[in-house]
């Protein structure tokens, strides 16, 4: 066998496999430890395929056993990347919805920006800061009454409010439903892969078992190589 030969990096995945089974909804890292074990199978799959026959018999029979599932892996890549984020390739909605976001926050952010150098005299600081997953401008607090808007946080010491002007309250609502739209169709691709994934739990099931085979048979060749062993006559 080849020098790269091996399982590569498969995962001991079956109680993923037994959750998407029962339709539980998988994490970005389990559905990649999926991947990776699928795109495994299919690595030692074809590897043990070119083998010879005469001389190979058993790891070619292993070999053509082993299911194969490239659309479930293929699906998982195009939807999460290696650090474990949702691309915007998942979806279509939600490429165009973290289009959307893009544009919401940079028109919010320019406003902001214009409130904070009207207002300057009355903040703390220069700046434009988040409470309560909103956007907000620290007032101190003896000039709070020259900012109209709704108050989301107080510092320790009583000296600044965090205000979120009344004039970008909608850009922030804007903003805020973008968000919570993007959040649900991420559960619904996690969902959908899922679901795919539970469909294909026996033969997933199967491949880790088999998977399993051929890396004790590597390891115990790789023994006997590294043991000068001999076959022995009987």
């Amino acid at each position: 066998l080849r020098n790269d030969a091996g399982v590569q990096g498969a995962r001991d995945i079956r109680l993923h496999l037994e959750r998407a089974a029962r339709e539980g909804v998988l994490n970005p890292p389990e559905l990649l430890e999926i991947h990776a074990t699928a795109k495994s199978a299919i690595f030692v799959a074809h590897l043990l395929e070119k083998l010879d026959v005469t001389d190979f018999p058993l790891l070619r029979y292993l070999g053509a056993d082993i299911p194969q599932r490239a659309q479930v892996a293929r699906h998982i890549e195009e939807a999460i990347s290696d650090d474990g984020e949702i691309l915007d390739s998942a979806s279509p909605t939600l490429r165009k919805l973290r289009f959307d976001i893009r544009g919401a926050n940079q028109r919010l952010q320019e406003r902001l920006r214009t409130l904070v150098h009207d207002f300057g005299p009355s903040l703390q600081e220069p700046i434009v800061t988040i409470r309560n997953d909103r956007y907000v401008i620290p007032v101190r607090s003896e000039s709070r009454s020259a900012v109209r808007g709704i108050v989301h946080d107080q510092s320790a010491s009583g000296a600044t409010v965090f205000i979120e002007p009344l004039v970008v309250v909608e850009m922030n609502n804007k903003l805020r439903q973008l968000q919570i739209e993007e959040r649900q169709e991420i559960e619904r691709i996690l969902r959908t892969l899922s679901l795919e994934v539970g469909n294909e739990a026996d033969a997933l099931r199967l491949a880790v078992e088999l998977l399993a085979e051929f890396d004790l048979h590597l390891a115990k060749a790789r023994y006997g190589r590294l043991n000068r062993c001999s076959e022995p006559i009987l």
